[in-house]
């Protein structure tokens, strides 16, 4: 079960920061005392409030909680143009960034 706690924090870190996700984790629950295999989610909280939210502001520039951290946000007007969307978001549709896109439902309920 523990392992499941670590994978999803990583597969979410994954998409913020790919290169170092595993990295920082790892140094997190090192920091802590706790391996992949043993960590507690008390200390899962702890490690990403201590060191990984503050290591993801001082990287990206912005103050995300975990919730945030890896989940593709798009807000978007009434005629389907966006207005704005998370760093991840960007990442996985590269067209975005190009303002190309206009927001249909059925894509963005399956992006979601």
């Amino acid at each position: 079960m523990n392992k499941k706690i670590y994978d999803s924090v990583l597969g979410r870190l994954a998409v913020e920061v790919p290169l170092f996700a595993e990295t920082m984790l790892n140094n997190a629950l090192k920091n802590i005392g706790a391996t992949p295999s043993d960590v507690t989610p008390f200390q899962m909280k702890t490690a990403i409030t201590t060191y990984i939210e503050p290591m993801l502001e001082k990287t990206l520039g912005q103050n995300r909680g975990i919730k945030e951290i890896g989940s593709g946000i798009i807000h978007i007007d009434k005629k389907g143009k966006i207005l704005n969307a998370s760093p991840s978001v960007y990442r996985l549709l590269p067209d975005l960034e190009k303002r190309k896109f206009i927001a249909k439902s059925n894509l963005v309920a399956n992006i979601i």
